[in-house]
């Protein structure tokens, strides 16, 4: 007798399965459509609806999972977003076990005299914001890395949550993939964006530099192109695959690529897209954190 052995599922296979199974579950449920690609809503719709939609599904999964790593970070009165990551991605540090890292964009954090992070409540509530400090930054590739000091409260516990990405929950992305991001300036939203082009160089954006110099993210960066643009205030948000593995993190939205290679400065852009820093670029960056 010949047994042949189980090939394991690749990352594609294994969605695909997810999304049928979810389908055929609930596809005779009274359910709704809820995430409309580049909306965010409110978590607890995503929480409380009854969906019918493989992808709402399969986000609300990723989202419960993750959600509790996705912060604010809050310069000099300025909202933003970031994420808390493991230790096990930044090999060349320590931290006690009152310290957490988190990522965020460099742009976020640049010249911000008071930097503070905060986590949300299970109910999207923001109670309290955290100090911080900035461990490593690179304007080259818009990453920032914070470290953030934590108080015990009265019975000795941490409103904090400590697990955060790991290593091995980052992805390659690949084109016309749903992923999953966050607005955290007001509150903690969700919405689903598709990815547009994969893995490429920042350089590829022809007239970027020129219709916005203040842009200091250099040509060979790796990043990827999502095919609708985030609001305000998510920048330095992660970006998950709805396997939940991270495929980057939210830099900066662009106009119409027509308009943007004609290289002129642009007052008032039509956003069209989002730019995010490759999650190879992440690691790399963190590897070299010390």
């Amino acid at each position: 007798m010949v047994i042949l052995a189980e090939s394991p599922l690749t990352r594609r296979e294994w969605l695909l399965w997810r999304v049928y199974s979810v389908w055929y579950l609930k596809m005779s449920s009274d359910c709704e459509v809820l995430l409309k690609e580049g909306s965010f809503i409110a978590e607890s719709e995503l929480d409380d609806s009854e969906l019918c939609s493989a992808e709402d599904m399969l986000a609300r999964e990723v989202w419960q999972q993750r959600r509790a790593s996705i912060v604010d970070v809050n310069n000099t009165g300025y909202d933003a977003s970031g994420f808390v990551i493991d230790q096990s991605l930044v090999p060349g540090l320590e931290s006690s076990s009152v310290e957490v890292f988190v990522l965020t964009t460099a742009h976020v954090v640049r010249g911000g005299a008071f930097l503070f992070v905060g986590p949300y409540t299970d109910e999207g509530e923001l109670p309290r914001l955290y100090p911080a400090e900035i461990i490593a930054s690179d304007d080259s590739k818009d990453l920032a890395l914070l470290k953030v000091r934590l108080d015990k409260d009265n019975d000795g516990k941490i409103d904090f949550d400590l697990s955060g990405v790991r290593k091995g929950d980052v992805a390659k992305g690949y084109a016309g993939e749903t992923v999953l991001t966050a607005l955290t300036q007001l509150n903690r939203s969700p919405a689903l964006f598709r990815v547009e082009r994969a893995s490429h160089r920042l350089a590829e954006h022809k007239g970027l530099q020129s219709s916005f110099p203040d842009v200091t993210i250099a040509d060979d960066t790796r990043v990827v192109t999502l095919s609708a643009p985030v609001e305000p205030g998510t920048s330095g948000a992660p970006v998950f695959d709805l396997t939940g593995s991270l495929m980057g993190i939210v830099s900066l939205r662009l106009p119409d690529a027509n308009v943007l290679a004609a290289g002129e400065r642009i007052a008032e852009p039509d956003w069209r897209q989002t730019v995010l820093i490759d999650a190879s670029e992440i690691l790399r960056f963190l590897e070299s954190a010390k």
